[in-house]
């Protein structure tokens, strides 16, 4: 099956016959890590389904491909994009200090300072281990 004709069978049985992405892939052969990038590329642009009549396969590939002749897709980094965190060995302290007492809540305690509850449950480990 050539890329063009997958392209619209695959959106074809997700949003006409509402498949799921992975059962589309699988019905016809793609590869789900392709199919995936595909839905995603196609969410993330300003086609919606059912496409146009006016739009021919050549130009959906055009739009959807990953390649260097098509500027909308790029392969830089999206601006702004958010960095793993580092907090200073006092921060974590300040927190694993009252996650050690009896009763404290750290679920709750994590949330406040908008940290994942697993972080101040190693922190406290490590903490406790000093």
């Amino acid at each position: 099956m050539e890329r063009q004709q997958w392209m619209e069978a695959l959106l074809r049985l997700h949003y006409g016959q509402n498949f799921s992405s992975g059962a589309a892939c699988k019905q016809l052969g793609v590869n789900t890590s392709t199919g995936y990038k595909f839905f995603r590329r196609f969410t993330q642009s300003d086609l919606l389904w059912p496409l146009a009549d006016e739009m021919t396969s050549d130009e959906l590939e055009r739009m959807l491909s990953p390649s260097e002749l098509n500027p909308a897709y790029s392969k830089k980094p999206i601006s702004g994009k958010r960095q793993r965190a580092n907090f200073t060995p006092e921060f974590k302290s300040h927190l694993a200090e009252p996650a050690v007492q009896p009763g404290v809540n750290i679920a709750k305690l994590a949330r406040e300072y908008g940290i994942n509850d697993n972080l101040l449950f190693n922190w406290r480990r490590q903490y406790q281990c000093e």
